[in-house]
C-alpha cells in the first residue's frame, strides 16, 4: 500500500507541532519550575524572619524565565531562517520507507532510519534523533482516509517510545 501526500507546512501548524514535540518535557519543566517555586518560598519565608533578601534567589527567577522566552525564540528563528521547512514537499509512505522530495532534494528513508514517531490529530511526527524531526501535517492528504492510512504505516513500522 502507498500513500501520496503534499504539502506546504505553515508556520501555524510548525508551532503546534513543535508545542507537541516538547510535550512530553513539559513534565521535568514544570517540576523545575515548582523547585523554583518552593525554593522562592523558602527564601522568602527565610528573608522575612531575617530581614535579609537572597539575590539568588532574583537569579532562579531570572534564568527560568529567560530559558521560557529563549526557547520560543529559538523555534521562531528557525522557522524564520530555514528554507526547507517552508518550501512545499511531495512524498510516497509505503511499508518499505518514505520517500520526501521537494525541488531541490529527494530523500528515499527506510523505516528503521527512525527512532519514533508522536502522532495527535493534526500531525505527525517522525523522530530520526531526539532533536531531528520531520513533520507530517493532515493537512498534506486530500482524504481523510490517506491521512489515516498514513498514521496506521506509521504505527506499524515505527516504535512507539
Amino acid at each position: 500500500m502507498e500513500v501520496h501526500f503534499s504539502g506546504t507546512l505553515s508556520k501555524e501548524d510548525y508551532m503546534k507541532a513543535i508545542k507537541l514535540h516538547f510535550k512530553s518535557r513539559s513534565i521535568p519543566i514544570s517540576l523545575g519550575i515548582l523547585f523554583i517555586v518552593l525554593i522562592a518560598f523558602a527564601t522568602i519565608i527565610d528573608s522575612y524572619f531575617r530581614q535579609k533578601f537572597a539575590p539568588w534567589f532574583l537569579l532562579l527567577i531570572s534564568a527560568c524565565m529567560l530559558h521560557l522566552i529563549f526557547r520560543r525564540y529559538q523555534v521562531q528563528k528557525f522557522w524564520s531562517q530555514c528554507k526547507a521547512i517552508k518550501e512545499p514537499l511531495t512524498g510516497v509512505a509505503s511499508d518499505k520507507g518514505i520517500q520526501l522530495s521537494n525541488e531541490n532534494r529527494n530523500i528515499n528513508l527506510t523505516w528503521d532510519y527512525f527512532i519514533k514517531y508522536k502522532v495527535s490529530p493534526n500531525f505527525v511526527i517522525l523522530y530520526q534523533a531526539d532533536n531531528l524531526i520531520s513533520v507530517c501535517s493532515r493537512s498534506f492528504f486530500e482524504k481523510d482516509s490517506d491521512w489515516e492510512a498514513f498514521v496506521e504505516i506509521v504505527k506499524a513500522n515505527v516504535p512507539s517510545k
